[in-house]
């Protein structure tokens, strides 16, 4: 049971530290028994170009390593729950876990359906593709970087140089 306790610590000051943040900002402090005390973020949340970037980095950069190998679905909750509260207290708009979730699958579907597009209008001069202001962080984050064995593509050479400055060592 201290143990349980232990790993929800955080997750709970982060959510007090949002509710604090909260009732910072607003304008007015209506009591209402009627609304409950956190915002429902996932009918009203309008995605800016900024959100879609924040949350882009936070899913690939600090929270990317504990997508990967096999984790259980509680697991995934608790860092998609992590990386919600961030984009929330960067962005400044209550964003829930299932919202930043939902949204990421959404971008990694639109990517997709703009790859397939530019595909099929290769020969078609009138029609173009649409991309999202956004594009460009999509490519950055969603575009396959392996094929160059342990160093991702379009990163630095240093794997390389160490390599080669490690075998100059050797000889």
């Amino acid at each position: 049971m201290a143990a349980s306790t232990k790993t929800k610590t955080p997750t709970k000051e982060l959510i007090e530290r949002l509710a604090r943040m909260e009732a910072a900002g607003q304008v007015s402090n209506q009591e209402s028994s009627s609304s409950p005390s956190v915002p429902l973020p996932d009918k009203t949340t309008l995605w800016t170009v900024d959100m879609v970037q924040v949350l882009l980095d936070l899913r690939f950069r600090p929270y990317g390593p504990p997508f990967q190998g096999s984790k259980s679905n509680q697991q995934l909750s608790i860092v998609w729950q992590k990386i919600a509260m961030r984009l929330s207290i960067f962005t400044g708009v209550v964003v829930s876990q299932t919202s930043a979730k939902a949204k990421y699958h959404s971008l990694k579907q639109e990517y997709s359906r703009i790859r397939v597009a530019e595909q099929a209008t290769g020969n078609n001069a009138d029609e173009g593709v649409e991309y999202p202001a956004y594009w460009e962080h999509m490519v950055g984050y969603l575009d396959d970087k392996n094929g160059l064995g342990h160093n991702e593509f379009g990163s630095s050479g240093d794997g390389m140089e160490n390599a080669m400055v490690a075998n100059d060592g050797d000889s």
